[in-house]
Order: C-alpha cells, then structure tokens, then sequence
C-alpha cells in the first residue's frame, strides 16, 4: 500500500503543470486543450516519457528547452496523435452507410461510369478505411469478383500508424463493435490476433499526410472526418479545414463527424442528412 501511494504522489509531482502547459501550447499547434481533456492521460505519459528522453526533470525545464530549440515544437506535435479506433465505431452510422450511402454511390458511379471514392482521414491503425472496404466487398459486391471497384484513401500523419495499417493485424477489442459475420468471413485468428483477408485490403491505400498541410488529390463522393478535425483543432482550423474538405466532396457526395461533433457554422454548402452526416447540395 505505501508503495502503491508513493507511486501515485511521483505521478503527480512528475505531471505537475502538463495541464496547464498544454493549454498554452495546442493553440500554437492548431489544436483546442478541450478536445484532449478525456485523452490527457495519453498526453501526460508521452511528454513525461519525452522529459525523461531529454533529461529533464521538470516541465519548465522543458519550457525553456523549446524556447532554444525550435524544433522541438514538431517532437511536441508528434506526441498528440490519438490511438482510440474500432472496427464499425458508431454502428448505427456504418449501418446508414451500408444500407444508403454505399448503395447510391455505387449507383451514381455505375451511371457515369467513373470508380467511386472515399477518403478516411485521420485513419488511425486502419480500421474506418477496412470497414469501408468490408462493406463494399461483403454488401455491395457481395463478394463477387468484378470490374467495378472501389477507391479508398485512408490519410494519416504518424507513420507508425501507417504501417500498423497496412499490416492489418488487430486485437480483439478493436473488432468488438463489428458484426460476427464479418469477423468470421474477413479475418484469419491466428495467436490471439485477427490478421485482415488480403482481398479486403485491395483497394485501400494509405498515405501519410497531416491534414492541416496536405490533403488527398481528387474529388470524394464519400469523406470520413470523425474525431479528428472538429474535435481536437481550434475553432479558427476547423473553419479552415471544413471549406477544404467540402471542395474534395463531389456534389450530393457525403462527409461523416464524429457522432458527438459540431462542424462550424458557416456558409459550408451542406446538409444535415442524418445526426453527424451531412450532404453537399
């Protein structure tokens, strides 16, 4: 029991100040303090794991570290990349987007004889873009081999993500909201690990970019924006990045948040399909 106690009062002298020295910082890096607030865990560890890197005791020893060294705010940025990501996260979203969206689409593309694209940004470890390719393959296809394909981008600024991503091997707990037939017809079990079908990887591509500075070429008829952008960036960048995401959104296209987020009020050219989804008139 002490040893438990004095492991916790360590804790809390070594993060004493993270709190407010996030609140100083995401601003300058684009970011709101108040979307992190349910994740600050995450951030405390990384920058303590930072601080002793560096060998630094205390966070305004870092503070000045920064103030000499300039790049030091992109190691600073690099460490607020958030890992929370499930297969068929929001279910009654991917139910709206197997039943209606994905269905149009392919209709529309059918009709004008293009390829149908989707653009996943800030994709995580892969899981929104491979449900997107689930979908497509198991209810639209249903998995018959055919001409007609679909284009997916999945855009992510962390590399590390990026090649959990193209491994495709996966934990239970991130399959855990996507319906059994699919975890039985798309996936090897293999050591206690749920490794993708290669067929459903085909398709995907993924791409590291940071979506403040770079974004996917082309037109989307579909874009998943979730839990990123109107969550974790200030007000000022989401306006911003709403005028470029909607300019990559073919007209009568779709874009999907978050299902607890608000996109800014502005003169954005969409409306409200359903809560969380929007469609560009």
């Amino acid at each position: 029991m002490l040893i438990e106690m004095f492991s916790n009062n360590k804790y809390t002298m070594q993060n004493t100040g993270y709190q407010e020295f996030f609140q100083k910082y995401l601003p300058i890096m684009g970011y709101s303090w108040q979307g992190f607030r349910k994740v600050k865990k995450q951030l405390f560890k990384r920058l303590s794991e930072r601080l002793r890197k560096l060998g630094l005791e205390y966070i305004d020893q870092y503070e000045e570290y920064i103030t000499q060294n300039k790049f030091e705010l992109k190691k600073l940025d690099d460490l607020t990349y958030i890992t929370i990501s499930r297969f068929y996260r929001d279910r009654e979203v991917f139910e709206t987007v197997k039943n209606h969206i994905l269905p149009e689409i392919s209709a529309k593309a059918k009709l004008e004889q293009r390829v149908p694209s989707v653009w996943s940004a800030g994709s995580c470890s892969g899981e929104e873009p491979y449900t997107i390719s689930l979908i497509w393959n198991m209810d639209i296809m249903n998995n018959k081999k055919s001409d007609f394909t679909i284009r997916i981008i999945a855009s992510e600024k962390n590399s590390e993500l990026i090649q959990r991503s193209r491994a495709a091997c996966y934990n239970g707990s991130s399959l855990k909201d996507l319906p059994e037939i699919y975890i039985n017809e798309c996936f090897i079990y293999k050591d206690d690990k749920y490794f993708l079908k290669n067929i459903y990887k085909e398709g995907v591509g993924f791409v590291e970019q940071d979506i403040r500075t770079e974004m996917p070429d082309g037109i989307f008829d579909l874009i998943l924006c979730r839990y990123l952008v109107f969550t974790y960036f200030s007000v000022e960048k989401q306006v911003d990045l709403l005028r470029m995401i909607v300019k990559r959104l073919r007209k009568g296209g779709y874009l999907i948040t978050g299902t607890h987020e608000k996109i800014p009020i502005i003169d954005h050219g969409l409306l409200e399909f359903n809560k969380c989804i929007y469609i560009k008139c």
